[in-house]
């Protein structure tokens, strides 16, 4: 499972355009057996995140490559707009695509992980995404990069990656806050080891393990997340377990979609949501900011009165 899971990360790395989701390779070549690895993967470990990446795909797919007469291209990277061909073996793998997705319960293309690590300038080659979290020499292989092999990096506003020139954290570092196209002008071309991504003003945290552990940990901000849009994040349904909560800010996580059923409001971390009987049970959730309690002006305080 370790291997299948390292392959699937590697593949998004290597084959699935950063921007448009789109599938850089030809349908009969990898098309639609990247669509049965991932379909099939999902079916192994339940995990939303391989449906989001074929649901990006074929999704660009439909809508930018479908021509006239129904007909696709045989690249499926292929610019929008671009002609169809007629032969068989290229429509036979779109078919078989649709029909592998067809039979999953759903997927939504996936938002961008907070940072982007890219093999080459012009945010070029293997790009495995990074969530929020610390990532060793081996943590990045095993998403699809590479140890000293990163060129430029995309950063989402509101986020900070640190990278640096040894594995484990250590030795020389440099901060990014926004994207760098060519590491090459601050002399960090192919040197970097290990890299830590934070949120600036972090919020809600989540984690599918205990004990603030799991493949990864998702970022939420102040609003309130759906089941879908929980999905789009990569957060599977009933899957949360343990979260970090920033001073001044509650979740509340209901056992039901749309904010209804039970519910549990946090306003601090939660290593296990075992000792709270609400582990992975969460379909729904609301990230706000603390309400305050103030005291009227002219109102003495007295105990019990806020």
């Amino acid at each position: 499972m370790n291997d299948a899971q390292h392959l699937g990360l590697a593949m998004e790395a290597s084959y699935i355009d950063w921007t448009t989701h789109s599938l850089h390779e030809t349908g009969q070549w990898g098309g639609h057996d990247m669509t049965a690895a991932f379909t099939e993967l999902y079916q192994l470990d339940g995990d939303v995140y391989w449906l989001n990446i074929v649901a990006g795909y074929l999704g660009y797919l439909h809508d930018n490559l479908k021509d006239a007469n129904g007909r696709y291209p045989q690249d499926w990277g292929a610019a929008p707009g671009a002609a169809g061909d007629a032969a068989l073996v290229y429509q036979s793998s779109v078919a078989r695509a649709y029909f592998k997705m067809g039979a999953m319960p759903g997927g939504t293309a996936k938002l961008p992980e907070p940072v982007g690590v890219f093999q080459n300038c012009d945010y070029g080659g293997p790009h495995p995404g990074l969530t929020v979290g610390r990532y060793t020499t081996a943590n990045l292989v095993f998403r699809g990069g590479y140890d000293n092999g990163v060129s430029s990096v995309k950063v989402q506003p509101g986020y900070r990656v640190t990278v640096y020139d040894g594995d484990n954290f250590t030795g020389a570092t440099l901060v990014k806050t926004a994207d760098d196209a060519c590491l090459v002008d601050d002399t960090w071309n192919d040197k970097v080891g290990s890299i830590v991504v934070e949120a600036m003003a972090p919020t809600v945290t989540v984690y599918k393990n205990c004990d603030y552990a799991g493949p990864r940990a998702v970022d939420l901000p102040v609003g309130d997340y759906t089941l879908a849009q929980l999905n789009a994040r990569g957060i599977n349904n009933n899957d949360i377990s343990s979260m970090r909560v920033a001073l001044g800010y509650q979740m509340t996580a209901y056992d039901s979609d749309n904010f209804t059923g039970t519910s549990i409001t946090l306003t601090a971390d939660n290593s296990c949501l075992v000792q709270s009987s609400f582990n992975d049970l969460a379909t729904s959730v609301r990230v706000r900011v603390t309400p305050t309690t103030t005291t009227p002006a002219g109102t003495a305080w007295a105990p019990g009165v806020g």
